[in-house]
């Protein structure tokens, strides 16, 4: 989706043997009236739940950013790590700023690339914003694991541990069977719970199809960082000496056993990577899907898989997965009754 550009107005005098310094920009930025949603990263709100007085200070706190002397402004950038701030109005444009940090020092940048000091104003406007929609702050882009420390663990299951012992590998068969299992126990028909599962695994192939042709594939020096990470992580739990002796009585580690899901660890990574740049294009201001505009992050990611995803995957040949389907489900019914 295309979003207009507010016009910065430069003014650099020229005088006969000397350089002035710039002088200060404007933001060409409409009243509050005009505001009709305010999104803080992927939170998005619209105006009347802010309050025009809340947008009324956020107004005032952006045109008093300092545009940075060049320089010194040739040499800032983003990065990876910032935190966007997105103000739609009634006419249907957008501004977007991003904000960061370099050198202790908060930086914002317009949308058209001129970056401003001055910015720090901004965590105590993201403080509010969380609080207000009831929500922690996200990190603006996470790290290529599980996104968030794990400081205990749940014991596995006899069950658990019985399948994992029948399998060099926790492969089709040990997922299909796992989330069988779990469909059962929350009260469906054996029947039910298999269709479901199948189901649910089939869009999960899906999907990490689709987000191997669009090139979200972890490199393996990536993938084996971040898998060793994940491990440890859960090596580091507050509860693991707990949970240790139920992999030492199973003849495993925990290391052990989650070495053997590490193929299924790559698919996640991968799916997990589409997800994170579909949540940078909305939290970007990219709000609107063909003719949907989507309210929040759930929203747009749902619109992302019915209009783009699954239709663009119709004509993929399911044949080899299927088969390896019925042989998992196969499996099943031969090691559960």
């Amino acid at each position: 989706m295309k979003t207009s550009k507010k016009i910065l107005c430069l003014f650099i005098p020229l005088l006969a043997f000397s350089a002035a310094p710039a002088a200060k920009a404007e933001l060409a930025l409409p009243d509050a009236e005009a505001v009709t949603a305010v999104q803080i990263n992927t939170l998005k709100c619209a105006a009347d739940k802010w309050g025009k007085s809340w947008i009324s200070n956020l107004l005032k706190a952006l045109n008093k950013a300092i545009p940075v002397q060049t320089p010194s402004s040739e040499e800032l950038k983003k990065g990876d790590w910032y935190d966007t701030l997105c103000l739609s109005y009634e006419d249907g444009t957008k501004d977007i700023f991003c904000f960061f940090i370099e050198n202790d020092i908060w930086y914002m940048e317009d949308t058209d690339g001129i970056i401003y000091e001055n910015a720090d104003f901004i965590t105590d406007y993201i403080t509010q914003g969380y609080a207000l929609l009831g929500s922690e702050k996200e990190t603006a882009k996470t790290t290529p694991d599980t996104g968030y420390p794990i400081t205990t663990l749940s014991a596995p299951s006899g069950d658990t541990l019985e399948l994992d012992q029948l399998l060099d590998t926790h492969d089709l068969r040990y997922h299909l069977t796992l989330k069988i299992r779990e469909n059962i126990q929350s009260g469906l028909s054996e029947e039910t719970a298999v269709t479901n599962a199948r189901e649910w695994l089939k869009n999960r192939f899906l999907l990490y199809q689709y987000a191997l042709g669009e090139g979200c594939e972890p490199t393996e020096e990536d993938f084996r960082e971040s898998l060793e990470f994940y491990i440890t992580s859960l090596e580091q739990a507050e509860n693991y000496d707990e949970i240790k002796p139920y992999f030492e009585e199973a003849g495993t580690t925990l290391r052990q056993f989650l070495k053997k899901s590490k193929e299924q660890y790559r698919v996640h990574l991968t799916i997990q990577n589409l997800y994170q740049n579909i949540s940078e294009e909305f939290r970007n201001g990219n709000d609107q899907i063909g003719d949907k505009v989507c309210e929040n992050i759930d929203e747009y990611w749902s619109t992302f898989l019915l209009d783009t995803v699954y239709p663009a995957m119709e004509a993929h040949d399911f044949s080899e997965f299927t088969k390896q389907m019925d042989e998992a489900e196969s499996f099943y019914y031969e090691h559960s009754h």
